[in-house]
């Protein structure tokens, strides 16, 4: 238990001096207008800020149940990696959704390292938990389409793209990890 609040005190830190300096005017949070203009840094520091305490708050919370369900399984890099996949995944909608006019949060990584954690955990076990994590995730994902919108107001805008590339960000990276590709000598050594 002691490692998983560790790893989650860095992560509040990290965020909440990110939150800090956003709120000393540092330009943190991704603003398209700013970044079109040569603020090429907010693609990721944009995913430390938040739009309050309250989003820094459940973003916390959320990396340390992450971080926790996960850890007992996958090693530390391995986690690091798929955040590090998620954390690409949302850059790139951003970069890719020209409606996108703002954002700040770092729920979308977080997506990445579920998506990714449960990938390894089927790959490399245990499955079943792999499998219920993965379930879970699909399931949060399609929640705001299921329910038209209709889910509680978190008090903040969600950007529901970022998530979903995040996730996929984080899946791209843990198959890549774990060495799977159409053409893997251990898929071809399967199949003999």
């Amino acid at each position: 238990m002691r490692p998983i609040v560790v790893w989650g005190l860095v992560f509040a830190a990290v965020c909440a001096t990110a939150q800090g300096l956003e709120t000393a005017g540092m330009a943190l949070q991704f603003q398209r207008m700013a970044w079109a203009q040569g603020a090429w840094w907010q693609l990721l520091t944009a995913q430390w800020v938040h739009l309050g305490w309250g989003h820094w708050l459940g973003n916390v919370l959320a990396f340390v149940v992450l971080w926790g369900a996960l850890r007992s399984s996958l090693s530390v890099r391995s986690l690091l990696v798929v955040h590090a996949g998620g954390l690409v995944g949302v850059a790139a909608v951003l970069l890719w959704d020209a409606q996108c006019q703002y954002y700040a949060g770092s729920s979308g990584a977080l997506h990445g390292v579920w998506a990714g954690g449960a990938a390894l955990l089927l790959l490399r076990g245990p499955r079943s938990w792999g499998a219920a994590c993965g379930v879970l995730l699909v399931l949060k994902l399609l929640l705001p389409w299921w329910f038209g919108g209709a889910l509680p107001d978190p008090g903040f805008p969600v950007y529901h793209p970022a998530h979903w590339a995040g996730a996929l960000g984080g899946l791209a990276t843990a198959l890549a990890l774990a060495g799977v590709s159409p053409q893997s000598p251990r898929r071809s050594q399967q199949g003999h």
